[in-house]
């Protein structure tokens, strides 16, 4: 049996177990995909959770390099929460600068500047949405860079009041829903 969408925030269900299937097969699903991983550049990214790492186009495999001059922002629509979990970071202290921004851009107020070797690394916790992350080397000496996850807590939608508007008659082959906010 087929399944029947109708307009005005009517939901014609046919057959109501094959909905409840692909939910499953949905969420199954989700759980086997890897976060995106990212090395430092100029790029504005939406993913929920990913991987950033220095650019490692240092002279040894694994580094930043001179004169780098990048901004990456992670935007996220609907996020509470952009939770940055560095695992380790190391750079060259004073001159080789990672600013973190709670924001869409280097105007944004600044959660962190990091430089030089951190232990342990840091937790941080954007709440604007989205995180921007400026990082400049010198001319000098470079190091190992950074690793960092991100993930996004979102807070869930309220869920839509639904009614049954059809009479309920045994058998049948139909039902049909009403939801007090529109269904797209």
């Amino acid at each position: 049996m087929p399944i029947r969408f109708t307009y005005n925030h009517h939901l014609t269900v046919r057959v109501i177990s094959f909905l409840v299937l692909c939910n499953v097969c949905l969420f199954s699903s989700t759980s086997i995909l890897a976060q995106p991983t990212y090395v430092m550049q100029n790029a504005l990214v939406e993913d929920c959770e990913g991987k950033l790492t220095d650019s490692d186009n240092g002279p040894e495999t694994g580094q930043y390099n001179h004169n780098e001059d990048y901004i990456f922002t992670v935007c996220v629509d609907g996020a509470n929460e952009i939770i940055i979990a560095f695992n380790f970071f190391s750079s060259e202290e004073t001159y080789d600068v990672l600013t973190v921004y709670d924001g869409p851009n280097t105007s944004a107020p600044v959660l962190a500047m990091l430089t030089g070797s951190i232990q342990p690394p840091p937790v941080l916790i954007a709440t604007s949405g989205c995180v921007t992350f400026h990082f400049v080397s010198d001319d000098n000496i470079v190091a190992a860079g950074w690793d960092l996850d991100w993930s996004v807590e979102i807070d869930e939608p309220v869920p839509p009041q639904l009614s049954v508007i059809s009479v309920l008659d045994c058998p049948m082959d139909a039902i049909t829903f009403q939801f007090n906010i529109p269904v797209d």
